[in-house]
């Protein structure tokens, strides 16, 4: 099974989007989707003939499908609420939502002819499930379908893939109380004349659902009647509600099991027997063991005729014999025919039980069958705990060593910096101590240039006196 992002649209086929960035062109077969959707296909795809992709492009590409995917898987991208599953209504109208992870439809759509007209006077996108349902009941109840106080309310919710945040459960539990309030407060009489089934099922009951034209509910049902013997017609339920082809054969319950739905496993399995022919083939084993019932073989007629010889000649013998009996009357061979006819009949319910027997066998077999599934699901989902319970630990022990981490590259910056701060302040100290030597020096070196000029200047008096003086002595 593959799985892409529908890109492009036409009546007779489909551009997905692959998760390895590739675009491939697949019939639609009548499936009803939407772009940017992500759908499933088994129909081998032939790579769509386009120019080569610069890589860019496809990284593009592959970023987009990204964010598809990450929106489905509970991610929330600003003004967008992406469908996460999906839940189908049949009454006969049928009628599918569109659900984001915040249990808010999306998107109402009709599946049949009833579902596209139910539709086209509400609306719903936006609103919670619970809230969407009951706007779509009351415009069930003015268009009369709850008339006649009887019917069958069919229910199921799928994921659009299994790794969406949700519980599709919930979905269809929220969507059957729903159902059944209103009923109650509608229709107080007829709680126990419309009944409400919810189906859980996978992606591809959906997926091949639609390519059959009807819903994923409707396609349950399918499978589980036939599962269990019914001959039921697939074209039949495009048209018709489940109620009518139900009433047909005596009832929902004669269909299908209400008080033990098929799981999604059992149903995948069912679906996989479908396509192998394995279902066909339960149900004409069904219909003949109901021929054999109907027309059971007499096994004891040429016994009994041999009887019969046996006894005529036996009362030959004793006419002769004793000419003094009687002949066997005519009331004789009445009563032993009513015994053969009673002992044929003790056989015919015998046969009748055994295989009530072997089918009581069969169901217990198959509901140990779905206990052990269960309980293996519910192993694999503690496994998967345990392991995401391991992870989160091993997540955390790697948080806390990553802390401590870059507490010790902290410490280390904040030391160096402690160092470098140091290192500065004896830089400038030693600048400092350099400048006040200079400074020293610059006021010695001028000390002593004063010093200098003064002796000078001194010397030039002095020698200024001396002349005078000489002068003084010429005179």
């Amino acid at each position: 099974m593959h799985k892409g992002i529908v890109m492009e649209m036409t009546e007779a086929d489909l551009v997905v989007l692959t998760p390895d960035g590739q675009f491939k062109k697949i019939p639609r077969t009548g499936r009803v989707c939407q772009i940017g959707e992500e759908v499933l296909f088994s129909t081998p795809p032939y790579r769509l003939k386009r120019p080569v992709l610069s890589a860019m492009f496809a990284l593009t590409a592959a970023v987009l499908f990204c964010i598809v995917i990450f929106t489905g898987l509970g991610g929330n991208l600003e003004g967008v609420k992406p469908i996460v599953a999906y839940v189908t209504l049949d009454i006969n109208p049928s009628v599918e939502f569109g659900i984001d992870k915040d249990n808010e439809v999306q998107e109402a759509r009709g599946l049949n002819d009833d579902g596209i007209l139910l539709l086209q006077n509400v609306k719903v996108a936006g609103k919670p499930l619970a809230v969407a349902t009951e706007v779509l009941l009351n415009q069930v109840e003015q268009k009369g379908y709850f008339s006649k106080e009887e019917g069958d309310v069919i229910i199921s919710s799928t994921k659009v893939f299994e790794e969406a945040k949700i519980d599709e459960s919930s979905l269809g539990q929220i969507v059957k109380e729903t159902v059944a309030k209103h009923i109650e407060t509608k229709h107080p009489q007829a709680s126990s004349t419309i009944q409400v089934t919810a189906f859980v099922t996978p992606p591809t009951i959906r997926e091949e659902a639609l390519t059959k034209g009807v819903s994923a509910g409707k396609y349950a049902v399918y499978l589980s009647a036939k599962d269990n013997g019914n001959d039921i017609d697939l074209n039949a339920l495009k048209d018709d509600s489940v109620h009518k082809i139900a009433k047909d054969a005596g009832g929902l319950n004669k269909l299908i099991n209400s008080s033990d739905l098929p799981m999604k496993e059992v149903l995948t399995r069912l679906l996989e027997a479908e396509r192998t022919g394995e279902l066909d083939a339960k149900v004409k084993e069904k219909s003949k063991s109901d021929d054999d019932k109907k027309n059971p073989t007499k096994p004891g007629t040429v016994t009994s005729a041999k009887n019969d010889n046996k006894n005529d000649s036996k009362t030959d013998n004793k006419n002769t014999a004793n000419s003094s009996q009687k002949p066997a009357t005519t009331s004789d061979k009445d009563d032993k025919k009513k015994e053969e006819d009673k002992k044929k009949e003790e056989e015919r319910k015998k046969e009748e039980e055994r295989k009530k027997q072997e089918e009581e066998k069969k169901k217990e077999e198959e509901r140990k069958k779905q206990e052990q599934d269960k309980k293996k699901q519910e192993e694999e989902k503690k496994k998967e705990e345990e392991r995401k319970k391991q992870l989160e630990e091993e997540r955390k022990k790697q948080q806390e060593q990553e802390r401590k981490k870059q507490e010790e590259d902290k410490k280390k910056q904040e030391e160096e910096k402690k160092r470098e701060e140091e290192r500065k302040k004896q830089q400038e100290e030693e600048r400092k101590k350099q400048q006040e030597q200079e400074r020293k020096k610059q006021e010695e070196d001028k000390k002593k240039q004063e010093e200098d000029k003064k002796k000078q200047e001194q010397e030039q008096d002095n020698k200024k006196n001396d002349d005078i003086k000489k002068d003084d002595d010429k005179r």
